[in-house]
């Protein structure tokens, strides 16, 4: 089984407002701008950065009643062990979203309450 840090997620209002600021300000590289309101940003050449829309995220999530702060996200390219791992040492999780064989998300919290994203799926290489 293996994790590794796949990004630092930032919510944003402004997708292209955003992107422009790391990249001309920060001298961050765009790598990914998903139509559905995603973009991730190379730091330096092996950290990144991920900018969520806002909104986009208030849709996905409805059910959840404010807006995440700024958290790790993880990849895992065992989401089934991960999760069974963490949870044996009573790590406090919310709800797992996706099905296996596709793209799974959890978010789970640390001792201070700081979220952490996991995710996996089957089409998203671990490099």
């Amino acid at each position: 089984m293996a994790i590794r840090v796949s990004e630092t997620l930032y919510f944003v209002r402004d997708l292209d407002a955003a992107i422009r600021h790391y990249t001309e300000v920060l001298g961050f590289r765009l790598i990914e701008k998903d139509e559905w309101g995603f973009a991730v940003l190379d730091v330096d050449g092996s950290s990144k950065i991920g900018l969520v829309l806002e909104n986009r995220w208030e849709r996905e999530f409805p059910d959840e009643d404010e807006l995440p702060k700024p958290r790790l996200a993880l990849q895992t390219d065992d989401f089934a062990a991960e999760v069974h791992r963490l949870k044996a040492l009573n790590v406090p999780f919310g709800t797992i979203k996706g099905e296996k064989g596709q793209r799974q998300s959890v978010t789970f919290f640390d001792h201070d309450e700081n979220m952490i994203y996991l995710w996996s799926d089957p089409n998203e290489s671990m490099e």
